[in-house]
């Protein structure tokens, strides 16, 4: 006999009001800002996908045009040769994988967060400019990138960071590093820091946004901004890699490629800066490779990606093949197998009335809060509940 369950309607439905991306309100919406924001987020989310991706596509070309023009007309900008190229390779690739990801709903919340990584890296980019304007702007992102793609790669493939770990993480070794940059930004004429793609010191164009005269920051800050670089850069794969062990087979094939570019980004910015502080030459050929790898990790993430989406049409497949061949076994069961899943639960609704039980008969208590959920309905009446891995959700 099927047994009440204490899960009630009413909860279900608070929950699916407030997960709704409908009902989302973003942070500052009821002030002058939101009031100001939410018309044209109404009329942008308004427009048809296909709309949207080409006003996107317009605005990537446009910022990588920008920043190749201004580079080709600096021969000192690093890396020699290479440095319009490697600009345009980065912007072109991260807001390319990002409209990429924005034709899959699964993948949306990932994709733009790469084309807004894509456009804040056109800005740090201008750094390639012999001009004193766009060159102070791309000197000031410079030292809040590292923090940028550390959240990229940690937020992989979701969108988001996955535990309030990763956020701490980010905020003392990436924001650290923010905070420094931009006081040594605030103070000296020169960028506070040599880097790979910032070498022209102390023949650079002068800081605008400089409020002092110093030439150069103090040793000790530099050295604080040095480790503080090394620890969200080194970091970021250590807690991925913890992230994988955890997490379920297609999850951990999406977050491979991206774990390996971070990895060996870590490995060579470590290096580089050995052998800087050593003195040697060489450091400046690792750093290159540094930002190459950097130029790289878009279309890591893109491999990810589309490795989830092979993997999730292979699993509606096996789902639906092993349905048709064994239509009395428990779809939760089969379900788990095809996701390779084994944490994922079905809550079935109970005909008339407000409770939910699994395939057992046995209540569902609770929805757990680290498990996403899809609600399926027939004629927008609920019928189940399907909860499951959230590294499998873009939501």
């Amino acid at each position: 006999m099927s047994t009440e369950i204490a899960a009630s309607e009413s909860e279900r439905r608070a929950l699916e009001h407030a997960e709704s991306p409908t009902n989302r309100r973003p942070a500052g919406a009821g002030g002058p800002l939101g009031r100001i924001i939410s018309p044209v987020v109404a009329v942008w989310t308004s427009m048809p996908l296909a709309l949207r991706l080409f006003g996107i596509a317009v605005l990537a070309v446009g910022a990588a045009t920008t920043v190749g023009l201004l580079t080709s007309e600096n021969s000192a900008a690093q890396p020699p040769g290479l440095a319009v190229e490697i600009r345009v390779v980065m912007i072109v690739a991260l807001i390319g994988a990002g409209v990429y990801a924005q034709t899959s709903k699964i993948q949306a919340r990932m994709g733009r967060l790469l084309i807004a990584v894509g456009l804040l890296s056109s800005l740090w980019l201008l750094n390639g400019s012999s001009d004193r304007v766009p060159f102070s702007i791309g000197v000031v992102f410079a030292g809040v990138m590292p923090l940028v793609f550390a959240y990229l790669i940690l937020a992989h493939p979701t969108g988001h960071l996955p535990s309030r770990t990763e956020l701490r993480f980010l905020w003392l070794t990436g924001g650290a590093l923010a905070v420094l940059w931009l006081l040594g930004v605030a103070m000296t004429l020169q960028p506070p820091l040599r880097t790979p793609l910032l070498q022209c010191g102390p023949h650079c164009p002068n800081n605008v946004f400089s409020l002092g005269s110093a030439t150069e920051a103090v040793t000790a800050v530099q050295a604080a901004m040095v480790l503080a670089w090394l620890a969200v850069t080194c970091g970021t794969p250590v807690l991925l890699a913890r992230r994988m062990r955890a997490a379920s087979a297609p999850v951990r094939r999406s977050l491979t490629p991206v774990w390996l570019t971070a990895t060996a980004a870590a490995v060579l910015l470590t290096a580089s800066m050995l052998f800087h502080a050593a003195g040697l030459q060489v450091w400046t050929t690792l750093g290159f490779m540094y930002i190459g790898l950097v130029a790289l990790l878009p279309l890591a993430i893109l491999g990810g990606l589309a490795n989830e989406r092979l993997f999730m049409g292979q699993a509606l497949a096996e789902f639906v093949s092993e349905l048709a061949r064994m239509p009395a076994a428990d779809p939760e069961a089969l379900m788990a197998a095809a996701l390779r899943d084994p944490s994922l639960k079905v809550a079935y609704r109970r005909p008339g009335r407000g409770t939910y039980v699994d395939s057992a008969g046995v209540p569902v208590h609770d929805l757990p809060d680290d498990a996403a959920i899809a609600w399926v309905e027939r004629d927008h009446h609920p019928l189940a509940a399907v909860m499951y891995n959230e590294d499998l959700s873009g939501s």
